[in-house]
């Protein structure tokens, strides 16, 4: 049985082939992994030595291999609030879109940090609320009136690390 399901990458693949033909020869899964993670937008000074935006060549090229794509967001944050979490996800349903994600399949926020404190878990309750209100909303989220079931989510991801900035899952 596979150990590994799946991957999630900052490199953009159909970029870099050789990095994705070392995930499909990769020895902890059986043939072709079952879903790469990747990233729907670049985030602010993080990302200036990096393009991690996933392309329409990229989503064509995990199509084409019958690997399923994981969408993440993760949204520039100057501190977890409600409105942050509102133009965080009017955010990512726009990059979902442009990539033409389809509209029965999640989108993941990613939460880059350690709850440490009872107002951290506060503010981040309040985000994943303002998120929340969004992807609710038939007006700001143009997936739930057909589905309900878009409601994105978050999940705690334990792994090991991948040569070239990617991780197993």
């Amino acid at each position: 049985m596979s150990q590994v399901k799946g991957y999630d990458t900052c490199q953009r693949l159909s970029d870099n082939i050789n990095f994705f033909n070392a995930i499909l020869n990769d020895p902890w899964h059986d043939g072709k992994p079952f879903f790469i993670g990747r990233y729907l937008t670049n985030v602010g000074e993080d990302d200036r030595n990096m393009d991690k935006k996933m392309t329409l060549d990229e989503v064509r090229l995990l199509a084409k291999n019958n690997i399923k794509i994981v969408s993440i967001f993760q949204g520039e944050i100057d501190g977890y609030s409600t409105d942050r979490g509102v133009i965080n996800a009017r955010t990512a349903v726009e990059a979902a879109a442009a990539l033409s994600q389809p509209a029965d399949t999640p989108i993941y926020f990613a939460i880059e940090r350690g709850i440490e404190s009872e107002i951290e878990e506060r503010n981040i309750r309040s985000y994943l609320q303002g998120v929340v209100s969004v992807l609710a909303d038939t007006s700001e989220n143009p997936y739930t009136g057909q589905h309900r079931n878009t409601m994105h989510k978050m999940r705690i991801y334990r792994g090991n690390s991948y040569p070239n900035g990617g991780e197993r899952r």
